[in-house]
């Protein structure tokens, strides 16, 4: 053994509370604040997914609805296509021309002329400008 002698009395009570403290805080910040964290990491991922399943379970609530709005739907006959039919630019062109005639007629208009402008593709789909002009 050593010669130095821990200190006694009240400098010894103050020594001996200093280590409690530092060897509590150290077990705090090793151990317990770490296993906090993960439990409230593990909270919140359980309250998004109770708020998810809350968001599908009123998602499937409407699904009846939803099938039978689509059964009406479709009873009523086929849905109109907004795109253009035509296997080319120019096809599809000339089936829009054909449109704008039909609904300038219907409207009382007299289509004078319609230019098709070149296309173009702008990565999600292709853009066919027409010009008419109606007087």
């Amino acid at each position: 053994m050593s010669g130095h002698a821990l200190p006694t009395g009240r400098a010894g009570r103050i020594l001996a509370l200093g280590i409690a403290l530092i060897v509590t805080l150290a077990a705090w910040f090793a151990i317990a604040s770490p296993l906090l964290d993960w439990h409230a990491k593990r909270a919140d991922r359980l309250d998004q997914r109770r708020t998810l399943e809350r968001r599908m379970a009123g998602v499937a609530g409407t699904l009846p609805q939803l099938r039978q709005s689509e059964t009406a739907r479709t009873a009523k006959g086929p849905v109109p296509t907004t795109l253009l039919d035509g296997a080319t630019d120019a096809v599809a062109a000339a089936s829009l021309q054909e449109r704008v005639q039909e609904m300038a007629t219907q409207v009382g208009a007299a289509l004078t002329s319609a230019e098709t402008l070149s296309s173009r593709f702008d990565s999600t789909h292709w853009n066919c400008e027409s010009g008419p002009a109606l007087s």
